[in-house]
């Protein structure tokens, strides 16, 4: 039995597209995609979509500038579509689904996002592993093993491991308010470990496991 590798392969209709030193890996169509020493990695269609520094199993399905950093370990990288998403170097095994300028940032692993607009995992000098957020505008988390399921503006701060942010705007979890939750509303803050705020705007839950319901 004979096996032959798949080395670098462009297919379709193609336009400027560049598929250098990657074995096994794939442009099918699209114009100025660029595969650049990523092996076993692919590009669907779409244009201005680049996979580089080794992003290894990495995968840009279509869309427009959107990029993945990779880097030597860097592996399953996954960017569905949309515009100027982009995946950071050394960020392993993440998945961004589409959207608009949303960011997993650099050595921020096992992270996700789902969709929306300049959504952001993590920050340069800040790596954030198993995090996510779900949808939404401008919605940021810092924290590991976190979540912002969505609204607008909303942010969970480095240490509050384990915190969550269900919807609303200007939402705000504190730094180092570990396992704390603002489930929706207006500027509400969760400031410490275990604290709740179920709704309303402008309310903070500032003691350990308290709660505010609503209101404000």
């Amino acid at each position: 039995l004979m096996t032959t590798a798949l080395h670098a392969q462009n297919f379709g209709t193609q336009t400027g597209n560049t598929n250098s030193n990657t074995n096994n890996s794939v442009i099918v169509s699209g114009q100025n995609n660029r595969l650049l020493a990523s092996p076993w990695s692919f590009i669907g269609s779409g244009s201005g979509n680049v996979i580089t520094n080794g992003g290894h199993y990495s995968v840009i399905g279509g869309g427009l500038n959107n990029f993945d950093a990779g880097s030597a370990s860097s592996k399953l990288g996954f960017i569905g579509g949309g515009l100027q998403n982009t995946i950071g170097f050394n960020a392993r095994f993440s998945f961004l689904g589409g959207g608009w300028s949303n960011v997993v940032s650099s050595n921020s692993t096992y992270s996700f996002i789902g969709g929306g607009a300049q959504n952001t995992i993590g920050a340069d000098g800040v790596p954030t592993l198993y995090a996510a957020v779900v949808a939404g505008n401008r919605n940021t988390t810092r924290a590991n093993y976190s979540l912002v399921f969505g609204g607008a503006q909303n942010t969970i701060n480095a240490g509050a491991v384990g915190s969550f942010i269900g919807s609303g705007q200007f939402n705000i979890v504190s730094p180092n308010a570990q396992n704390a939750a603002v489930l929706s509303g207006y500027s509400n803050v969760a400031g410490t470990n275990y604290a709740l705020v179920m709704g309303g705007y402008y309310n903070e839950a500032t003691g350990v496991a308290s709660l505010v319901a609503g209101g404000s």
